[in-house]
């Protein structure tokens, strides 16, 4: 009789799972992993932002070292004549730079999809702000000194940029928006209604997003003047500004 008992005692805690509990355990799991899911994707682009903001950090610091070996001029966009001394070829900020930052994977936001491995040396995810502070292209105008600056730690020099190559920031009437992501453009409203004083302001991407690419949890970091670096809003760097009220002035449209 206890032989029995014993068998049966063996049997009844061998038993299996009945389908019912195992949907139920199935059910269970699914519901963790939709609540965690969504937080580890969280936490992994938390990351790669405080990557790009080191980035932009450092590539800071090597604006800075270039101002000190230059009379504290800023860098040109682009100057041709710097490569050949013809007027063909392009030695854009980025080649200016470079001798600075010796680690070429920090032009590129960790955020940003790349499908090449080997990037154009002139070529990047940051873009300057062209014309405000960057504002030499071929030698058209003097590059601007700091010492023209006034709020070096409220102007922007540089900051995330869209993709020139995907549809999105090419619009029909510039197709020649630069490829590699190298400029943001001032989004101001002036008297003609016109939102830059540049060739492509016609273009409708650029008329909404000055190029900034808000692509770090609804904001894009942004290095300034003085070579801190932090995130901001996308709506705060597109503020409708007029000569009217500017109280940010991010990009020293009104006063620099």
């Amino acid at each position: 009789m206890k032989a029995i008992l014993g068998v049966s005692a063996m049997q009844r805690s061998a038993r299996a799972f009945t389908l019912i509990e195992l949907l139920v355990v199935i059910a269970i799991i699914a519901i963790l992993a939709a609540i965690l899911f969504p937080v580890f994707a969280q936490a992994r682009e938390k990351a790669r932002q405080t990557s790009c903001l080191s980035n932009l950090r450092q590539m800071g610091t090597a604006a800075a070292m270039y101002l000190q070996d230059y009379d504290e001029t800023m860098f040109c966009y682009v100057n041709q004549t710097t490569v050949t001394g013809t007027g063909s070829g392009s030695y854009y900020w980025s080649n200016a730079l470079e001798p600075y930052v010796k680690l070429r994977q920090l032009w590129y936001c960790p955020s940003f999809p790349r499908g090449f491995e080997n990037p154009s040396a002139n070529s990047s995810t940051y873009g300057v702000n062209l014309d405000h502070v960057v504002n030499s292209v071929n030698g058209g105008s003097a590059p601007r000194p700091l010492a023209d600056f006034n709020r070096p730690s409220e102007i922007l020099m540089m900051a995330d940029t869209l993709d020139a190559v995907e549809t999105k920031a090419k619009d029909a009437p510039c197709p020649s928006f630069q490829a590699g992501f190298l400029r943001t453009y001032c989004p101001r409203v002036s008297a003609a209604g016109s939102p830059f004083a540049h060739s492509q302001a016609a273009c409708t991407t650029l008329r909404t997003t000055a190029g900034i690419d808000a692509r770090h949890s609804g904001g894009a970091n942004v290095l300034y003047l003085d070579s801190h670096a932090k995130w901001s809003k996308y709506e705060s760097l597109l503020a409708p500004e007029t000569d009217a009220s500017h109280p940010a002035d991010v990009w020293g449209h009104w006063s620099r």
